[in-house]
């Protein structure tokens, strides 16, 4: 005989910063339908105060395999880096998926 028991556990208050070795801040955007391209934010900074996430990473950290996408990217019709040269946002709902903590935020 077997017993399961579950256990939740809170975030303990405080604030708490990312672990930025042992963390990463990553992206997938779907191209026409049929392919995904993925990329990565190197200099992020994450808070988790009291149970909130905010977070903010320069544009220019983004890394990309393609060099060409990477210039896309900062161009004026996606994140116009020159004019907004980081990206932030307070997370709004978490989830955690596959032992992988996730954030989505809605602008």
């Amino acid at each position: 005989m077997s017993t399961t028991i579950e256990q939740q556990t809170a975030v303990p208050a405080g604030t708490w910063q990312a672990d930025t070795i042992h963390s990463s801040l990553g992206f997938e955007v779907a191209y026409l339908g049929i392919s995904t391209f993925s990329g990565e934010l190197k200099g992020f900074e994450a808070t988790l105060t009291d149970g909130a996430l905010n977070g903010k990473a320069p544009v220019s950290s983004i890394e990309v395999k393609d060099e060409n996408l990477k210039a896309h990217l900062a161009a004026p019709d996606f994140f116009d880096a020159e004019h907004h040269p980081e990206l932030a946002s307070p997370a709004r709902q978490r989830r955690r998926a596959r032992s992988r903590a996730r954030s989505r935020s809605r602008a």
